[in-house]
């Protein structure tokens, strides 16, 4: 029984319904130019360089709350299946 409930929940966590945005399309096409990175404007070389810097931060702080509210709706999910 514990067991179907632990696989039920992996299903549940790891193929989410609303799967998406910037993080699930880079696993999924890892090798494909970003589509929401801009292109650079001229500029120096380490005008561009903090450019992409920032434009990483950006993208990595979104994908940080994404997977926050994906764990915390997993959590919510595991509670729920262990109090039924």
């Amino acid at each position: 029984m514990m067991k179907q409930l632990i696989q039920k929940a992996k299903i549940r966590f790891f193929e989410p319904d609303g799967a998406g945005g910037p993080a699930a399309y880079r696993m999924a096409h890892p090798f494909e130019a970003d589509p929401l990175v801009t292109p650079f404007r001229a500029g120096s070389a380490e005008q561009q360089h903090i450019q992409l810097l920032e434009g990483q931060v950006r993208q990595l702080r979104a994908d940080i709350v994404q997977w926050k509210n994906h764990s915390h709706r997993f959590a919510c999910e595991m509670r729920e299946l262990l109090t039924d």
